[in-house]
């Protein structure tokens, strides 16, 4: 029943024709991903996906899962010794917060740290 969740997920991203995946979906990837032991990179693929789509609804609470998701799975591929930044540190860092201009979400910190 997970595996076809997730290529449900997967399907409904390839195809460009349909509607936007809900966010809930996107979100349910992360833990069926988790659950089946994904490989890291697709973990830290999935996790750009995801946290884009909750960035840019303004989900905090989804935002942070994938932020964790591909934090976590980037250090498991790379880990602090290669020297290379974990991409996914300046979501862990930041706070989401609404851009008063435009209405945009976006994270605001220090994301050189």
């Amino acid at each position: 029943m997970i595996r076809t969740r997730i290529r449900s997920v997967q399907k409904a991203l390839k195809d460009d024709s349909t509607d936007p995946v809900p966010l809930s979906d996107l979100s349910g990837l992360i833990d069926d991903l988790r659950s089946i032991h994904c490989k890291p990179t697709y973990v830290v693929d999935v996790a750009e996906i995801v946290l884009d789509a909750a960035i840019a609804l303004g989900d905090r609470r989804v935002a942070a899962k994938a932020a964790v998701a591909g934090y976590i799975a980037h250090d498991i591929l790379h880990g602090e010794t290669s020297g290379q930044k974990n991409a996914f540190e300046f979501a862990l860092r930041s706070r989401l917060i609404e851009n008063f201009d435009d209405g945009l979400p976006l994270f605001r910190g220090d994301r050189s740290r």
